[in-house]
């Protein structure tokens, strides 16, 4: 009995040690690098008359969908294409006034990667 509880023993400490040592050699999370591109979520909900090229010039605006802060993301003429996606909402708000193009316009492609937006 003394040598079962004296290897129960030295196996506790030996995980708390080892859980002491991993917290205090966690590394903080890195920060997420900036956005420099974005595929355009909500693109099959969008129906659109026209074919968007890479290259021409997109707007970011505000916009709210069923009761939801959004990012729309239309061409200059005002015709929406999709929206910004949901996790990078924060992120692109405070960058929606600088100059947007479409980088890529692939119409067989799956709706979520058909268009991909970048800062130019």
């Amino acid at each position: 009995m003394t040598r079962r509880r004296s290897v129960l023993v030295a196996l506790a400490s030996a995980c708390g040690l080892l859980a002491a040592f991993q917290r205090a050699s966690a590394k903080p999370p890195a920060a997420r690098p900036a956005i420099r591109a974005f595929h355009i979520a909500g693109v099959r909900f969008n129906r659109i008359d026209f074919a968007p090229r890479a290259g021409d010039r997109v707007r970011i605006i505000p916009h709210v969908w069923q009761g939801q802060r959004c990012l729309a993301v239309c061409t200059t003429d005002g015709r929406r294409i999709g929206f910004v996606p949901r996790d990078r909402i924060a992120e692109i708000a405070a960058m929606a006034a600088a100059d947007w193009r479409l980088q890529k316009a692939d119409p067989y492609a799956v709706p979520w990667k058909r268009y991909s937006v970048g800062k130019v």
